[in-house]
């Protein structure tokens, strides 16, 4: 049972800073036109709070994400003031899709039908699943409209998630209660088998106290 206990706990130990460390994985405006490989000139464009956060789920390699990206890269010289991006990557993370499904069941959206297809949008209240030209004027509607909003809406706050860094989403409460949880275990680990260690010599001690008893 003990030894049970012991490979259980080091298995744990193993597994638990994949847990810990899983997160979903967002790049900015920047960082996703240059995983496409979509030259832009950004050097006029930064971030503010005052933009609306446009939230795109998009898989590498897709014809209609790229077209996408392409038209932000276009508008940005005149409109870049008005939106910032956070895009997510679906089809090679497992973390990344899971939110797409939750945002998804928010808007009532089934993700995983036929109809449905990324590039998967979202500017405030306004969603649009895939990108073709007469979707333009649509989007850009949207994001002007939210942006002069005398309240911006933001679906991930809704879902009560929370951006930390730019390079991923990850529940800080989750994270504290795993290494908690990492800590205790680690510390029961180390009292175990120090105990069991510690016995193991008194009862060593005393068989040679007995010995020594015997011979004399």
């Amino acid at each position: 049972m003990k030894k049970r206990f012991i490979l259980f706990s080091i298995l744990f130990l193993m597994i638990l800073p994949s847990i810990v460390l899983a997160k979903t994985k967002v790049l900015n405006l920047k960082e996703t036109l240059a995983s496409e490989s979509i030259s832009a000139n950004l050097s006029n464009y930064k971030e503010t709070s005052d933009q609306v956060t446009i939230y795109l789920f998009r898989g590498n390699g897709c014809e209609h994400c790229e077209n996408f990206l392409n038209y932000l890269s276009s508008i940005v010289d005149n409109y870049g003031k008005y939106f910032k991006l956070r895009s997510y990557e679906v089809w090679n993370n497992d973390d990344n899709q899971e939110l797409m499904n939750k945002v998804g069941e928010y808007f009532n959206y089934d993700v995983t039908s036929k109809e449905f297809g990324v590039p998967f949008i979202i500017i405030g209240e306004e969603t649009f699943s895939g990108f073709t030209d007469s979707k333009k004027t649509a989007i850009l509607n949207a994001i002007t409209e939210e942006y002069n909003a005398n309240s911006k809406f933001d679906v991930l706050e809704e879902l009560g998630i929370t951006e930390n860094n730019e390079n991923g989403n990850c529940n800080n409460t989750n994270v504290i209660i795993w290494l908690v949880v990492l800590i205790v275990v680690s510390t029961t680990l180390i009292v175990f088998v120090n105990v069991r260690a510690n016995k193991k010599i008194n009862e060593r001690l005393e068989n040679i106290e007995r010995i020594l008893k015997v011979r004399k």
